[in-house]
């Protein structure tokens, strides 16, 4: 005689709620890597909360919810060139790019922007 296997069931035991949970949100996990779609456009256009997407990605991959977050190491940067003069900002004007540093004199710029125009 065949046993019969329904949803939910494996051979010889019943699986709770919890793992069916856990299973289907496994898949959804991995439908929405699969698919390339931002999380809140994927649980959006298959009516799934996009909170509760966002807490079983964090439960199943990154450990147990909100409580596992690793905390961040703080690290020195510098800002600056080499030099340890502050970096330029460019400003772009049709072909021609600008590099104007931090400490840049305002009526000299506006002289140079009213010339390449």
């Amino acid at each position: 005689m065949a046993q019969e296997i329904s949803a939910g069931t494996q051979v010889g035991r019943t699986v709770s709620k919890r793992e069916q949970r856990r299973e289907f949100w496994r898949a959804i996990l991995g439908e929405q890597q699969a698919s390339g779609l931002p999380a809140t456009r994927f649980c959006e256009e298959r009516g799934l909360n996009v909170k509760s997407f966002y807490w079983w990605k964090r439960k199943l991959l990154g450990g147990n919810g909100a409580g596992s977050r690793r905390k961040g190491k703080l690290v020195r940067v510098v800002v600056g060139g080499a030099s340890g003069y502050p970096l330029p900002f460019e400003v772009l004007l049709g072909d021609v790019t600008v590099r104007v540093p931090q400490s840049f004199d305002a009526n000299s710029f506006k002289a140079l922007l009213a010339a390449l125009r």
